[in-house]
């Protein structure tokens, strides 16, 4: 264990509140392994999930939670593998540089990379990059985020052999988890590159652009050279089409994820878009897209 904060508060009628927030590496205790199984979440994550749904509902937004989502999933979000392997590929290669040798990378000390990576999963695209050929000196640390404690056990299992992998159970939306998983005990300091893969199709607009906004601040509290990297699904062709019809019925449909432009999002969001491809396998299309924060007016 990491860190094991246990928070205690007064509440109405003689009662108190309880949340316990836990960050450990590389592998959780056996209590958090129990706690997956029972599916149990802290109170403070229940009220700021239902706040969430509550807030959607009033805007006229999607009631969608994925935390409970992919709990229940686990792994079996793994079987999209075959259909969004290669685009992570492509996101290694843009944003990483890896496999070695494909483009030069190097952190703002002049040494490996440090990586966060929201939405870690389960952790297998993390593993894949970490063993790639050049990781061991191309990425000097790596930090997992997942809202979801069934992803972030399935991910602190796969990755606790490797030293330099950590990963942390939090909502990267909270305002600060970022600024924590950034944390010396962490990552060591302000990442070289941020990475989401498939995370931004899930949420709404506004909590897209805030946690854009989260991610420009901490990229640029490292100076220049910082960049994010997205994966998500895109529109295009019938099967896609098909998918957007399926979300329009009920996002849980397909797991809360719709096609949008991540480019277009970033370009509104203020950010310099310096790549961008597209992948398709049997018309499940995926767009790639690397982009680095514009600088503030004054520092420009």
């Amino acid at each position: 264990v990491v860190r094991h904060t246990l928070e205690i508060r007064p509440s109405s009628a003689g009662r108190c509140r309880v949340s316990s927030e836990v960050y450990y590496s590389p592998l959780p205790p056996l209590q958090t392994i129990l706690n997956a199984a029972g599916g149990r979440r802290s109170v403070e994550e229940g009220n700021a999930s239902m706040l969430r749904r509550l807030g959607a509902m009033v805007s006229g937004g999607v009631d969608f939670d994925p935390v409970p989502f992919y709990n229940l999933v686990g792994r079996g979000v793994d079987l999209l593998g075959p259909l969004e392997d290669g685009a992570r590929a492509t996101l290694a290669r843009l944003l990483l540089g890896l496999p070695s040798g494909v483009a030069g990378a190097g952190g703002a000390d002049g040494a490996g990379l440090k990586v966060l990576e929201i939405g870690c999963g389960t952790g297998r695209w993390a593993k894949e990059l970490l063993d790639a050929p050049g990781a061991d000196t191309a990425v000097t640390s790596y930090v997992g985020i997942d809202s979801s404690e069934t992803m972030a056990l399935a991910a602190a299992t796969e990755l606790r052999a490797l030293p330099r992998a950590r990963v942390m159970h939090a909502d990267a939306r909270v305002p600060g988890i970022l600024g924590d998983a950034a944390g010396s005990r962490l990552l060591g300091g302000t990442p070289d590159r941020i990475a989401m893969s498939y995370v931004m199709d899930i949420l709404d607009e506004t909590d897209q652009l805030a946690l854009l906004d989260s991610c420009r601040d901490l990229l640029l509290k490292g100076g220049a050279g910082g960049k994010l990297g997205l994966c998500s699904i895109c529109q295009g062709g019938p099967v896609m089409s098909t998918w957007q019809a399926a979300w329009d019925a009920n996002p849980a449909l397909v797991g809360g994820c719709r096609p949008f432009d991540a480019a277009a999002l970033l370009r509104r969001a203020g950010w310099e878009v310096e790549a961008e491809e597209r992948a398709e396998v049997l018309g499940y299309a995926s767009q790639i897209v690397v982009a680095s924060p514009r600088l503030p007016a004054a520092a420009a």
